[in-house]
């Protein structure tokens, strides 16, 4: 690395050189004794170690808290224990000087807004803080290129960094209080390293890392300050503007209602302004070969709405609840929560049913329709209960061989798979609440009676009866069979006929249907309250009744605990986790639905993509855990934590060995990776050039 000292220490050199006299000619005279005096040697003045508190305008600052540990965990999670940061520094170009950085340190980056910032034009200063061994040591390495501009503060440029960027990297050494006893703070120009470089090395630097391995924080005051006056204009103008299109759009008089958007956006930009502190973490266990990243939000206070949904339930915290482990064992997510405070909702619940009220009339309605809607919305089951909500996939059955053995695709074939592509993309969704039954199932009767008679009102309007088939109809059924006593279930038939299929399948679109009228055939989606005891009720939605029949069989008390997810490996952490919420989720089966439709890629890229997660070996089954915690008070805080495990690291470096395998094939043509990543295949080398032909004789 070649670093050279700037052009005015250059020209401050040269210019003293000039100015020095000549010296005279022959030996000069004995000097006249004077009186002994004694010595004074100027002392340098020590440099500034006072604590520097954090600058005003901070917007957002990043810690490594050791990177050598750090990349020692990410190594062993992804097992390459054999790269080494060391090995990596060189190869980047640092050769030896790579021993003056202090790699147990923290590398730390922080970024302010720009004084001369406006809303309009927002920029910003940012610099980056690398520890360093000692101070003399790298001073010397650098001797040449750095100048002092403060006592024990060196500047210099690093002009080999600049070949790429297109801009010099300025750097300051000079001695940092905390973890490390100096520091090189670079940044894109000198006025960042003024307004940085102080908090860089002696604030940030006093704060524990803490046990993360990569700490970040946000700081949204700035922002707050900056935009204040343009968030309040454009607040008022969305107000107005909302008032103004329901009055001249929709007729809409009502005072409450003409409010309602003003009101909603004034919310939420309280809940911008309360919004004090966002926090980032990420923590690698290799040990546990699993990693932990967190996200948390601190309010300075609980006004606005959203922040009080948010956080009006953070005091009920604690272990997850019974009814969480009675989820069916199939389950692909999971979670459970708490309870809310109905009395949030009561001016929502009034503004909606006004609205039904309002829009419905204006459309043309009848009283008894309106009324029916309006007594639905009206009442809704108590909302502060503890709740636990599950979704599944539903597998589909193998395709059965067509008679003959013939490949040609008839109607009756459409109207089947149709019927299990719906099945599949559906699923299933059980939710349970520590509640009794009755009140949800009154509440249902109600909707029921709303929609079907907001269908009877479609369904007059139509003039061709043909097209009324197509319309859905509500069914309600009293003790469906295979379930317990007072459940009530709610089918939605939806017609379809094999044309439609037809034109929707993948493998079907690309021929023609066979001539004639298509297959007409009916699919209901179902959804059933069943109660589990007098506090306990369970509501499912699916499309195959005998499928959801059996999850919820699974989930009811007294069902064997062999059948829920309360023996599920990958849910330890779960268990004894005090939190508001929690649960987990799995994408395996979601990807799998997803590359289904690998069948309409007709030039095969797709396939590639579902080859590349085809290779996982755990096939992105193993659970991901997600915990939300909050502090309750004047300023409350939110936060929630994904634990990804070890299944899901193993699949993911499979994805990526894949990826960089089948990149080198395409760009070099020359095979794939084996072993570890990065780790080129063995290449046998060229033959060897045949031999010279003999001389030829001459005739």
């Amino acid at each position: 690395m070649r670093l050279y000292p700037p052009p005015v220490l250059l020209a401050a050199s040269g210019l003293l050189l000039a100015c020095t006299p000549p010296p005279a000619a022959g030996p000069p005279p004995a000097p006249p004794p004077v009186a002994s005096v004694k010595a004074v040697i100027a002392q340098p003045q020590p440099p500034d170690m006072t604590p520097v508190a954090e600058p005003s305008n901070l917007v957002s600052f990043a810690r490594i808290g050791n990177v050598q540990a750090t990349f020692d965990a990410a190594m062993r999670i992804a097992n390459q224990p054999s790269i080494t940061l060391a090995g990596l520094l060189r190869k980047a170009g640092a050769g030896d000087r790579s021993a003056l950085f202090k790699l147990d340190s923290s590398v730390d980056l922080a970024v302010a807004i720009d004084p001369t910032s406006s809303h309009e034009d927002p920029k910003f200063l940012a610099a980056v803080s690398i520890p360093l061994r000692n101070l003399e040591e790298t001073r010397a390495a650098m001797a040449s290129n750095f100048v002092p501009i403060a006592p024990g503060i060196y500047r210099g440029v690093l002009v080999e960094l600049d070949t790429e960027r297109g801009k010099p990297t300025h750097c300051d050494l000079g001695p940092s209080l905390g973890n490390a006893p100096a520091r090189m703070v670079c940044a894109d120009s000198d006025r960042e390293l003024d307004a940085l470089r102080a908090w860089l090395t002696r604030g940030l630097t006093l704060q524990s890392p803490g046990l993360s391995d990569l700490h970040a924080e946000i700081r949204a005051r700035p922002f707050q300050q900056m935009y204040q006056s343009e968030m309040e204009r454009g607040v008022d103008e969305a107000a107005q503007q909302s008032r103004e299109w329901l009055e001249k759009e929709l007729n809409v008089r009502d005072p409450e209602l003409l409010s309602a958007p003003g009101i909603v956006l004034r919310h939420g930009k309280t809940f911008v302004d309360e919004i004090d502190t966002v926090v980032f973490d990420s923590a690698l266990d290799p040990n546990q070969t699993q990693v932990a990243l967190r996200g948390s939000v601190t309010f300075r206070s609980a006004n606005s709405w959203f922040t009080k949904v948010l956080t009006h339930r953070n005091d009920r915290q604690g272990v997850p609840p019974a009814i969480f482990w009675r989820a069916p064992k199939e389950s692909e997510s999971v979670v459970y929560s708490r309870g809310a405070d109905k009395s949030l909702y009561t001016g929502i619940d009034r503004v909606v049913r006004l609205a039904a009220s309002t829009l419905l009339a204006r459309a043309g309605v009848k009283p008894k329709t309106r009324t029916a809607v309006e007594d639905f919305l009206s009442w809704s089951p108590e909302p502060d209960v503890v709740t636990v909500s599950a979704a599944g996939s539903s597998v589909r059955p193998a395709k059965k061989p067509r008679a003959g053995g013939t490949a040609k695709k008839r109607p009756a074939d459409a109207i089947e798979e149709f019927r299990g592509y719906v099945d599949s993309y559906m699923g299933w969704w059980l939710t349970g609440v520590d509640a009794p039954a009755d009140p949800y199932i009154a509440w249902m009767r109600k909707g029921a009676t709303a929609v079907s008679l907001l269908i009877e009102e479609v369904r007059a309007q139509l003039p061709n009866k043909a097209d009324q088939t197509w319309l859905p109809s509500v069914k309600v059924v009293a003790a469906p069979q295979g379930y317990p006593k007072g459940s009530v279930a709610f089918d939605m038939p939806f017609t379809y006929d094999s044309k439609l299929a037809w034109s929707i399948l993948p493998g079907f679109s690309d021929e023609e249907h066979p001539a004639g009228p298509g297959i007409k055939a009916t699919i209901a989606l179902r959804m059933i309250i069943v109660p589990d005891g007098p506090r306990r009720t369970w509501i499912g939605i699916a499309v195959d009744p005998n499928l959801l029949r059996s999850r919820i069989a699974a989930a009811l008390e007294g069902a064997s605990d062999s059948g829920t997810i309360a023996n599920l490996p990958g849910l330890g952490p779960l268990k004894s986790g005090v939190a508001t919420s929690a649960g987990f989720v799995t994408y395996g089966n979601t990807l799998q639905k997803t590359f289904g439709l690998s069948e309409l890629d007709k030039e095969g890229d797709l396939k590639e993509f579902v080859a590349a997660f085809s290779a996982a070996p755990n096939r992105w089954m193993t659970p991901m855990l997600l915990m939300t915690r909050g502090t309750a008070g004047p300023s409350p805080a939110n936060s929630v934590e994904i634990l990804v495990q070890k299944g899901t690291i193993e699949d993911v470096i499979a994805l990526v060995q894949y990826a960089l395998a089948h990149d080198l094939a395409k760009d070099k043509g020359s095979g794939v990776l084996t072993g570890p990543i990065g780790r080129k295949p063995p290449v046998a080398p060229p033959p060897p050039p045949p031999p010279p032909p003999p001389p030829r004789r001459r005739p």
